[in-house]
């Protein structure tokens, strides 16, 4: 239990839309952890293509916070 959440493994932990998956959702608030060294991606590449699979899948308001 931490900033007021109880993480759950597919509701708000590892949760796929499309056809990826994210790292949590707190609220409305997605959260990515992606270090940029395990691919050739750029980190705006890498915030587009997961923005983008958001939006087309039903959360165009949700916020997307990448970590690097």
């Amino acid at each position: 239990y931490q900033f007021g959440v109880i993480f759950r493994e597919s509701v708000n932990l590892h949760i796929e839309v499309g056809r990826f998956e994210y790292d949590f959702l707190v609220g409305k608030i997605f959260i990515e952890y992606h270090p940029c060294t395990f691919s050739d991606e750029t980190h705006t590449k890498y915030y587009n293509k997961r923005r983008k699979n958001l939006n087309v899948n039903g959360y165009k308001s949700y916020s997307l916070v990448v970590v690097k």
